[in-house]
């Protein structure tokens, strides 16, 4: 593949400011519950809840940025060389035991 890179639009333009915002309050309240609590069950509770959001956080970022993040990792001759492989299924049939077997039709008068 190519290497050459060309300004991407800003539709596609990854929202760093928001990441680094979601770190820095995550890190910030980190820092509170540090600071106010020193031990117990409670800062435990805390200091995890602080870390899962902030992971979360993260996770929300990735997921709403991810056409930007597609768009950067790509080049920009990436379309030429793109191939898509169309399998055509065929109907199934269904397969033949080694013996027929017959079975006998009812008849309505034949009790």
């Amino acid at each position: 593949m190519c290497t050459v890179r060309t300004e991407r639009s800003e539709a596609a333009r990854l929202a760093w400011g928001r990441l680094y915002g979601i770190v820095l309050m995550a890190v910030a309240v980190g820092l509170v519950v540090d600071a106010t609590l020193r031990v117990g069950a409670l800062h435990q509770i805390l200091a995890g809840l602080v870390v899962i959001s902030g992971f979360g956080g993260m996770l929300l970022w990735v997921r709403s940025n991810r056409v930007a993040l597609s768009v950067a990792d790509t080049c920009d001759c990436a379309a030429e060389h793109l191939r898509i492989r169309v399998v055509e299924s065929r109907p199934t049939t269904p397969r033949r035991l080694g013996r027929e077997i017959e079975i006998p039709a009812l008849v309505a008068g034949s009790r």
